[in-house]
């Protein structure tokens, strides 16, 4: 199921809501454990220039990295091939492929019982989404993770 809770005051955009997904508690349950396995040797598997979502590991670093960048462009006496590049990743979680997922976890050695239980979680999905009060008909996922 999915509830769609407003952001900010306008509810005639739909881009003013936030889908929040209710998931059975089954599915909590697998995916907290999944969870707790990964977190023990993520950190080896993601290179140390990643720092999103790594713990002891900030993404302010990378904030600080690129104004030192910006600022030795400013002040670059030569503004000959200096060049910077912004790529937006918005929405990346929900636009993966699972073959993707299934390839990555494959290159990364992890067990062919724990990468099927994950792709489990993320492949055999559907939704519901309330309305008004009212459930949608279910609408079968086809990329993204919950």
């Amino acid at each position: 199921m999915i509830v769609l809770i407003l952001k900010v005051k306008n509810p005639m955009v739909p881009a003013n809501y936030r889908p929040i997904s209710l998931c059975q508690t089954n599915y909590k349950i697998v995916a907290s454990i999944i969870v707790n396995r990964l977190k023990n040797g993520i950190s080896r598997l993601i290179s140390e220039e990643k720092m999103a979502f790594i713990p002891g590991r900030s993404i302010s670093e990378h904030c600080l990295l690129a104004q030192e960048i910006f600022h030795k462009f400013k002040v670059s006496k030569n503004k000959k091939g200096l060049m910077a590049i912004k790529l937006d990743m918005e929405q990346a979680y929900d636009s993966m492929g699972w073959t993707t997922l299934h390839q990555i976890l494959k290159w990364y050695g992890f067990p062919s019982q724990f990468y099927n239980l994950l792709l489990e979680c993320v492949i055999d999905v559907r939704f519901s989404i309330i309305i008004n009060g009212n459930n949608s008909k279910w609408i079968n996922a086809h990329s993204g993770f919950r």
